[in-house]
């Protein structure tokens, strides 16, 4: 196996025949992943994680380890740069929303208060079309998931877990606590791109009146 090629905290390995994993460390991936969808032509797709780029290339067109030398040492871009601040309104009436303020210690107005006071930035999409992990969530509202989790969450519904926040695409089940509703449409398939959050993404939560 070939050693992993480190630069400013930056760790890439052999993924598959046609994949690298970028490992980020302390950058941002999604940092990460707009430097290399702008300036490397040879990488066919990418993906964002938490802590990590999935980067798929064409192995008879690009040689994989001069690829890893290039993604080692690729400076990431600053997606504030791309992604301008998306505010979504919120009708606060989750069904969760007085339990979150009692484990949390706080009033639902001050629930509400803290939630909207908020700059989150999307992390990464996953788990439906349209998904996307928000961090920032104030460690005051950190809450594990529900130990029983609803068979079907509706869609638009803002919820949050562990350190994350989310609104759901589309109904599914979940385990999340539910805060409050969103009306934005977080996932079409005849929009480019598809996905209203992507990585990098800056979002405040503004109550609705």
């Amino acid at each position: 196996m070939t050693a992993p090629i480190a630069a400013t905290g930056r760790i890439v390995t052999r993924y598959s025949a046609n994949a690298l994993l970028v490992h980020c460390a302390e950058e941002s991936p999604a940092d990460v992943m707009h430097a290399i969808d702008k300036s490397i032509p040879a990488v066919q797709e990418s993906h964002c994680g938490e802590t990590a780029v999935l980067v798929r290339f064409n192995p008879a067109q690009t040689d994989w380890n001069q690829l890893r030398e290039t993604l080692a040492h690729l400076p990431a871009v600053d997606a504030r740069s791309t992604n301008d601040l998306m505010t979504l309104r919120v009708r606060y009436d989750g069904e969760d929303l007085a339990a979150v303020a009692s484990s949390s210690g706080m009033s639902i107005d001050e629930v509400i208060t803290r939630h909207t006071a908020t700059t989150f930035r999307v992390a990464f999409d996953g788990f439906s079309p349209g998904f996307a992990y928000l961090l920032g969530l104030p460690p005051e509202l950190h809450l594990p998931r529900r130990q029983t989790p609803r068979t079907r969450i509706p869609a638009g519904s803002l919820a949050i877990a562990a350190h994350y926040c989310a609104v759901y695409p589309s109904a599914s089940p979940g385990g999340w606590h539910l805060l409050g509703t969103c009306n934005a449409e977080l996932f079409n398939p005849h929009r480019n791109p598809p996905a209203l959050l992507r990585p990098g993404t800056y979002v405040r939560f503004e109550a609705a009146r």
